[in-house]
């Protein structure tokens, strides 16, 4: 596997490993707790309440993107994306906006912080064991970054003409960093 889609997996796994951790902090059940997705996680929405409202209030307060549940699962399910240019940030702030979402759509009191703390403890833990194995923290949006603009953009790197290993040096996050 190329570097660059390693780290673009290992980064939705961590993404997604943080989310549904956030989740269950919530009392919010899995839609398939036994085999779940790196790409997105599917989360049940609470008892008697159609999760087009969840996915409303996300885009009208926070203009956020939740995905509904597909076909029969509409209305039962929603679904949080981590592929692509999300991150540690990105996790940590949608699961602190799904607190408050989540209170203003049941108008039940949530315990503030729970979601985050509980996708923070899966990050530590993760970056515990990559400092145990020798490699390190991994940069995670500078990867994603990388991978935008050499695995997705146009094909990838080699019908770019770039090598398996380049250096960013244009973009918004360049600053001549290695991919």
């Amino acid at each position: 596997m190329v570097a660059g889609r390693k780290a673009l997996v290992d980064n939705a796994e961590l993404a997604a490993e943080m989310t549904r951790a956030g989740a269950k902090a919530l009392g919010l059940t899995l839609f398939a707790p036994s085999c779940p997705a790196a790409a997105l996680s599917a989360i049940n929405s609470p008892a008697g309440l159609d999760s087009g409202a969840i996915v409303k209030e996300f885009r009208d307060t926070f203009s956020a993107v939740v995905a509904n549940g597909q076909g029969d699962m509409k209305g039962k399910l929603f679904r949080i994306a981590h592929i692509g240019y999300y991150d540690y940030l990105d996790t940590i702030g949608i699961l602190g906006a799904l607190e408050h979402v989540l209170t203003s759509v049941t108008g039940k009191p949530v315990a503030y912080g729970s979601a985050v703390r509980a996708a923070q403890e899966v990050y530590a833990k993760s970056q515990a064991e990559k400092a145990t194995t020798g490699r390190g923290i991994v940069r995670l949006r500078h990867f994603s970054y990388c991978l935008a603009l050499r695995e997705i953009s146009i094909g990838g790197p080699s019908e770019l003409g770039w090598s398996s290993h380049s250096t960013v040096t244009e973009g918004p996050r360049s600053r001549g960093r290695d991919c």
